[in-house]
């Protein structure tokens, strides 16, 4: 009898509702902090989408401010037409009446004697100048697309020491009178011509095997290999041991 009572008695009691709260709130809070995570990536990328507004931001500005001074020294090197008719508006402008005269300025300072001092040197140098003996070249150059720095400009730049004549010295001036004289161009003008009349009659005696379209891509890809067709057979044939193709080039072919 003693034992069927023990069998009758529960052994562990388990409250279910507890249970199923406790399972409940975990996966609340898993939730929670997947959607913590994913915030915070999101956070982070708007983070890095900030900075990069602000750096492209400072560069335009950059670009802006090199611009405008650009602009002011062009306009500073290149003066107005005093002879420009004056604008129909002026003449209706009634005239203004000039500011009164400031009062005479200070006597200079031993600082401001010692600058100017200073800045009467590259003035001497700037009037020797024409004294220099700059070497002529043999034929025509090509003219370079630059703006010459006034010589009120060249003092406290690189362009101040700078000893012209030595610099001749050094030069190799006959190979870059060969090198830039307009001469050259015109040799190499009619080379280009001659040989482009020599493809054109290559061309027209040329048979072709495949469609024009596709003849045409295959020209401009082996344009861009820049290999002859022995070069090309020979990387081929040798499995191009030496890397002589691009693989790019390969996937289109």
């Amino acid at each position: 009898m003693e034992v069927c009572t023990d069998l009758q008695e529960p052994v562990i009691s388990i409250d279910i509702n507890k249970t199923l709260s406790r399972l409940h709130t975990q996966h609340e809070y898993e939730n929670l902090e997947r959607m913590y995570n994913e915030l915070e990536e999101e956070l982070r990328k708007e983070r890095m989408n900030v900075i990069e507004l602000q750096n492209r931001l400072a560069d335009c500005d950059l670009r802006s401010i090199y611009s405008r001074t650009s602009a002011d020294s062009t306009d500073s090197t290149f003066p107005s037409d005093p002879c420009e008719s004056p604008s129909p508006s002026s003449s209706s402008v009634p005239p203004i009446c000039p500011p009164l005269l400031p009062p005479p300025p200070p006597p200079p300072s031993l600082l401001q004697l010692s600058m100017h001092r200073d800045r009467t040197v590259p003035e001497a140098i700037g009037a020797n100048e024409n004294t220099k003996k700059i070497p002529k070249s043999t034929a025509q150059l090509k003219t370079l697309n630059w703006i010459k720095i006034p010589k009120d400009r060249i003092f406290g730049t690189v362009w101040e020491n700078i000893n012209e004549e030595k610099l001749y010295e050094k030069l190799d001036l006959e190979d870059v009178t060969q090198n830039f004289s307009i001469s050259k161009i015109s040799i190499d003008e009619t080379e280009s011509v001659s040989e482009t009349l020599r493809r054109q009659h290559r061309a027209e005696t040329s048979i072709s095997v495949i469609e024009p379209r596709r003849a045409q891509n295959c020209t401009i890809m082996l344009s861009k290999l820049r290999l002859s067709n022995k070069q090309i057979k020979h990387a081929i044939l040798s499995m191009d041991q030496y890397g002589e193709l691009p693989r790019d080039m390969i996937e289109q072919v």
